[in-house]
């Protein structure tokens, strides 16, 4: 009868241990397959407005993708009377390492493509030519690649900011004087997915 009694108890030990060690899975699962695990929302980064989206691919890595109108200033700092401005619709693609305790914190590092869409030659006293209009052998590139490094942060409340270097890897302005695309940009953008949980 004791043996019985020993085993029976023994038993449920065990069930019940498997059965909080089963439930503490299945909470990190659900967690980790959650929306509180994807991101996405509105973003200002630079002189560029669009959305962004990001997919948690382990608990430390996500991958970020999104859309943006931006506005670049190739030229803007050199010793030229005059400088360029520059319109693209952009697809940046960024995978991000998350450290910390709280996963607030991250750095980040990818690829941005930008189509281009119009664009000015400007000079001082508000003279300002269309590139196409420009002649001379100037010409805009219809396409740019750059590469992008930063840092960024989320607070409890879903508001992200940081910054980030985007260096163009091609010229975005043909002609005698040639220029690359490079910025140091701040970002401010709002995860919506922080209100669905």
């Amino acid at each position: 009868m004791k043996s019985t009694l020993l085993f029976s108890l023994t038993l449920i030990f065990f069930a019940t241990t498997a059965n909080g060690q089963g439930e503490k899975y299945q909470r990190r699962y659900i967690h980790q397959t959650s929306a509180g695990e994807v991101k996405f929302g509105p973003v200002i980064n630079g002189y560029g407005l669009g959305v962004f989206g990001e997919y948690k691919l382990t608990d430390q890595v996500g991958l970020q993708s999104g859309l943006l109108y931006e506005i670049k200033l190739p030229g803007f700092f050199s010793s030229h009377d005059y400088h360029y401005m520059i319109y693209y619709l952009s697809l940046p693609v960024t995978f991000r390492y998350y450290v910390g305790e709280k996963k607030r914190c991250c750095w980040l590092g990818g690829l941005r493509g930008r189509y281009f869409l119009a664009g000015a030659k400007k000079y001082p006293k508000y003279l300002t030519l269309n590139l196409k209009e420009v002649g001379g052998g100037e010409k805009a590139s219809s396409y740019d690649v750059s590469i992008d490094v930063g840092l960024d942060y989320e607070n409890s409340f879903g508001l992200v900011w940081g910054f980030a270097y985007s260096q163009g890897l091609r010229n975005a302005v043909e002609g005698p004087k040639s220029f690359k695309n490079m910025s140091l940009e701040i970002k401010l953008g709002y995860n919506l997915a922080k209100l669905m949980q």
